[in-house]
């Protein structure tokens, strides 16, 4: 029997009162804090505010753009390794899935399969339709045949249908441990591959590379404000990317990727609590983040009604988007004064 140790639940409601692109983010997220605690925040935090803010669409992270919007899976790779010291690999499976997942964990690796809840979960909703999702294996029983799971998905699909992630919330429980046979993942991963493109016939194995380059919270904010610092004065060159991409964008999806923008403040909240200088600045912080919701969403809500016009017409957002800059640039000069307030400190120290 092997277990990887360090790998609790986490309940926080921002992981899933948010929609969006947590569907094969929040395993990775759980999953980080075997190797450091910390790890978790700061994984979150500096995904979503390169999702947010095109800080790294110029040399040498050009590449990281396509089409006016990042791909998520290098961004993703960026943070683990150049952040966290974490290595995330595809590794093909050629029917060998439990071999694969139990050669990974006895070397201290963390493993992610593919899955279809259909072929596992039995509630209603599930069985209408397929659904793809992520499970994160932390162990095995080699004697009883089993993978050790942590998850939250059970949970849902146990007791309502259509499941729910607010019942994860509610009985405290956002991902919890429990143990699913070897050839019911092997099914769940077969049906997955049957259906989906996205890392068909992969497994993700995570694992320590080097040592992380953020050391703390205040690193990560320290680190923000130098990033906001060079865009003071050009505060649409890192706004301008995220407009078209809602323009391009397919109606189901707008109103989510704005909801994500919730989860940059949120994690950023959580670092400023673990700053003792900064934790008076969280109210500041939260009324600015409502605002930018809002603001967003005006014109997320303004491109779907303009998409159903004959004739798009982009100048009809540029009050909208004004307003936006507006606001962004309160969130830059308070992310920059957190970064003086930290420097400060230092100097005193020193």
């Amino acid at each position: 029997m092997k277990i990887i140790e360090g790998i609790h639940s986490i309940f926080d409601g921002y992981l899933y009162d948010e929609h969006g692109l947590n569907c094969f983010l929040v395993p990775k997220y759980v999953a980080s804090q075997a190797f450091r605690r910390i790890n978790p925040d700061l994984y979150y935090f500096y995904l979503y505010t390169h999702l947010h803010y095109f800080f790294l669409s110029e040399k040498p992270y050009e590449h990281f753009m396509s089409n006016n919007r990042y791909q998520r899976d290098t961004i993703e790779e960026y943070v683990l390794s150049d952040k966290l010291g974490l290595k995330l690999e595809a590794v093909r499976i050629d029917n060998n899935l439990i071999e694969q997942v139990q050669q990974a964990l006895v070397k201290d690796a963390i493993v992610f399969v593919p899955t279809n809840k259909r072929a596992i979960f039995y509630c209603e909703e599930y069985q209408r339709r397929d659904h793809p999702h992520l499970f994160l294996v932390k162990g095995f029983d080699e004697e009883r045949n089993l993978a050790i799971i942590q998850d939250g998905e059970q949970n849902a699909a146990l007791f309502n249908s259509p499941p729910s992630p607010t019942l994860r919330m509610s009985i405290g429980d956002t991902t919890s441990q429990f143990y699913l046979r070897n050839d019911m993942l092997e099914s769940a991963f077969d049906a997955y591959n049957e259906t989906y493109g996205y890392h068909k016939e992969h497994i993700l194995i995570m694992s320590y590379s080097h040592a992380p380059s953020v050391h703390s919270a205040a690193d990560a904010i320290k680190e923000l404000s130098q990033l906001m610092s060079a865009y003071v004065g050009r505060e649409q060159e890192i706004l301008e990317p995220k407009l078209k991409y809602l323009i391009e964008e397919v109606d189901q999806f707008r109103i989510p990727y704005i909801n994500t923008h919730m989860i940059f403040f949120r994690a950023l909240a959580r670092l400023i609590v673990q700053v003792p200088e900064l934790q008076n600045r969280r109210t500041e912080l939260d009324i600015l983040a409502r605002e930018c919701q809002i603001a967003w969403k005006i014109i997320a809500t303004k491109i779907g009604i303009l998409h159903k016009r004959n004739r798009f017409e982009p100048e009809k957002l540029n009050e909208s988007f004004s307003n936006v800059i507006v606001l962004e640039k309160k969130v830059i000069n308070l992310v920059l004064d957190f970064g003086k307030m930290l420097r400060f400190e230092e100097m005193k120290m020193n």
